[in-house]
């Protein structure tokens, strides 16, 4: 007896606790944390590891930050005569997805993703340490200036993921630069749906359709050979499809890539459900 009840006493105090382990507890919506979980949450379901936020580079994005509050600018590049130029400041911008005109930390991050060319950087599976910084309606995401984890590429990624059911359906286009032939359209457009190889992968004569059942979808479609913008030549060895109209809303769409890849043919098919709405920026 004594020594059961010593073992009583002993659980009791220590806090141990039996049955199912608690999850812990969602942060709170308009965090930071709340972003960057929404964040991962997406490189989860295309099956590519978290990121996580880094004191230094957050330092020097918030440097950037300033700097564009300063100037009221959105831009990628500081004035070395203004004052508020900073060397970190300057660098983060250069290697950061940037936006404004948005205050919520999950609506910041998924506008990124929600477009095409600064997705890209942000879904790279040997990206991990990142900033994320919100603040005066400027948001940045630097992916260029931390350390990569090492990664062994298993084949091409997929956006949305195969069997997605939340893909919002339409875009606003406003990305710059644009993929869109002619610049950002009157209205909305298609979310980019995009297939994103390894950057030694040779990709050409790549192809994309989307269908909704029997009916093809109309869209614009980019290549590593035939890229959307000039400056990414390589079209950031991704394949694009975006809609001329915003896809259906809780509608079921399959994708259909094909390709050369290092000098062999490629097919991948894969399917998607949207959302129930809700425009994206």
């Amino acid at each position: 007896m004594i020594h059961r009840s010593i073992l009583f006493l002993a659980i009791l105090f220590s806090g141990i606790t039996f049955g199912a382990e608690k999850k812990p507890a969602a942060p709170p919506p308009n965090s930071i944390d709340a972003g960057l979980a929404a964040w991962n949450a997406v490189r989860e379901a295309i099956g590519v590891p978290p990121v996580k936020r880094d004191p230094k580079l957050e330092e020097m994005a918030m440097k950037h930050i300033d700097y564009m509050k300063a100037t009221k600018t959105l831009t990628h590049h500081q004035d070395k005569e203004h004052p508020k130029y900073t060397e970190d400041g300057d660098k983060s911008g250069r290697g950061s997805c940037l936006g404004q005109g948005l205050n919520r930390p999950v609506d910041a991050i998924m506008n990124q993703l929600n477009c095409f060319l600064h997705r890209i950087p942000l879904i790279q599976p040997d990206l991990e340490n990142v900033s994320f910084c919100l603040d005066g309606g400027f948001a940045a995401f630097d992916y260029r200036n931390g350390a990569r984890r090492e990664y062994e590429w298993k084949g091409p990624i997929a956006y949305p993921a195969d069997k997605a059911t939340d893909f919002a359906p339409s875009w606003s286009g406003r990305e710059g630069p644009c993929p869109i032939p002619g610049g950002p359209p009157r209205g909305a457009v298609g979310q980019p749906v995009t297939l994103t190889f390894a950057p030694n992968d040779k990709v050409t004569d790549g192809k994309i359709t989307l269908t909704e059942g029997k009916n093809a979808v109309d869209g614009w479609v980019s290549s590593p050979d035939k890229p959307a913008v000039e400056m990414f030549s390589d079209n950031l060895q991704t394949i694009c499809f975006i809609a001329k109209q915003p896809l259906k809303p809780k509608t079921a769409y399959t994708v259909k890539v094909t390709a050369t890849v290092n000098e062999k043919p490629f097919e991948k098919t894969w399917t998607f459900t949207t959302s129930s709405g809700g425009r994206t920026r």
